[in-house]
């Protein structure tokens, strides 16, 4: 057997037949929610120390344009709403502030922002990112129209120097004297192992937002580390849960090898990530009102149906295939040097999530001398993946797109 095909005939299988199968309710605790006329039984988790109860499936708002969602997705069930300084420019805090306000709703809810530091190659070390930093917490407090948010994260961490620098952990203590936050943690979208052993030996983050989906199952290294932080107290919050989105815009245009999966299963994916018990809460990016309902039926039974089964078992192969798991492995592969991770992100938000704004933004974030305009001085992109990702495809897809 190939290493292709063995992919997931270990960790895929054990998952579906020894946690796919077993009642969940003694560890997460199912509680009934009253969401009027929406009311079911909602799985309850625990976000590690911090004490807070949430729903397992939670809003990731980044990509959300519409208003209404907030609201409905309160009025379903969810209480734990996630965005950023960094997300469209503040209109997104903007957003979630005033549904929230609207609603009536701030105690009701658990908001998480991230502050972002890295957007202008600016020098991290240097005493005045403490100011920066607070200065763009003020300015989230504005938007989200509130006077402290319950979990803030520091937004995509390079390293584990990054997130340990003093002067953003002085700030962050700061904060938390003033009881303008409650806990605070770090977003991470490299191999999360090194830093979730770190956030559990330093023991300063409370919370961990990361990367984790099907394509990693047979990561058991990420597990382990995923399971010991878990155990150690840090809440877990799971990001791009179902492989970095679902348009169609990609496999139609440039014929990447996720077209021959045929219709994805979103409850599926959700699903896998959710078995896991070390994961509290995952915030797919929904942008439609059927998306939301899709994403929140799964809430009440985590059990697989037979057709999603069937998907998993078809699909893993071609899903590690087609998501980028940030490794980095790629880059020694390339003669430049480029930062082939993050051009990879950039091509999930503008041909997956379809979210050009945010996509520009990230490419933005790259040092000019490992971006996008190296790469258009190669012809012929030499960059392998070790797990068969396509990356010159993408990387022509990105040229493509204007990035001026």
């Amino acid at each position: 057997m190939d290493r292709r095909n063995f992919i997931g005939k270990t960790s895929l299988f054990a998952s579906l037949n020894f946690l796919g199968w077993r009642t969940l309710k003694a560890s997460s605790g199912i509680v009934s929610e009253d969401t009027g006329s929406d009311e079911i039984n909602i799985i309850y988790r625990t976000l590690g120390r911090t004490g807070i109860r949430v729903p397992v499936v939670s809003m990731g708002v980044m990509n959300a344009t519409i208003p209404g969602l907030v609201v409905r997705s309160y009025e379903k069930g969810m209480r734990l709403f996630d965005t950023a300084w960094f997300y469209q420019n503040g209109m997104n805090e903007k957003m979630v502030g005033e549904m929230i306000e609207q609603l009536g709703a701030r105690e009701e809810v658990t908001l998480v922002t991230k502050i972002f530091l890295k957007e202008t190659q600016r020098d991290l070390s240097k005493p005045e990112i403490k100011d920066l930093f607070l200065q763009r917490f003020e300015e989230s407090l504005g938007r989200l129209r509130t006077n402290y948010v319950d979990i803030l994260l520091y937004h995509a961490s390079g390293d584990i120097q990054e997130h340990n620098n003093p002067y953003i952990m002085e700030a962050i203590t700061e904060l938390k004297a003033a009881g303008k936050i409650r806990y605070s943690g770090v977003s991470y979208h490299g191999d999360s192992s090194p830093f979730l052993d770190d956030l559990v030996e330093k023991k300063f983050y409370d919370v961990a937002l990361v990367i984790f989906n099907i394509a990693l199952a047979e990561d058991t290294r990420l597990l382990s580390s995923l399971e010991k932080a878990a155990s150690e107290g840090i809440g877990i919050i799971a990001m791009k849960t179902q492989c970095g989105g679902g348009g169609n815009m990609w496999w139609r245009a440039h014929g990447d090898s996720r077209e021959t999966l045929g219709q994805l299963n979103q409850t599926a994916m959700l699903k896998w990530v959710l078995q896991h018990e070390f994961i509290t809460t995952a915030i797919p990016g929904y942008t439609t009102y059927d998306q939301l309902e899709e994403n929140f039926s799964v809430v009440s039974d985590l059990a697989y149906t037979p057709e999603e089964r069937s998907f998993l078992e078809k699909a893993q192969v071609k899903m590690a295939q087609s998501f980028c798991v940030q490794c980095g492995k790629c880059v020694p592969t390339c003669p430049k040097k480029v930062d082939i991770p993050n051009l990879m992100r950039t091509y999930i938000y503008a041909y997956q999530y379809q979210n050009m704004q945010h996509a520009v933004a990230t490419e933005r974030t790259i040092h000019n001398k490992a971006g996008l305009d190296q790469c258009r001085e190669c012809d012929q992109c030499s960059v392998v993946c070790k797990r068969s990702l396509n990356v010159p495809q993408r990387i022509r897809a990105l040229k493509e797109l204007n990035f001026a």
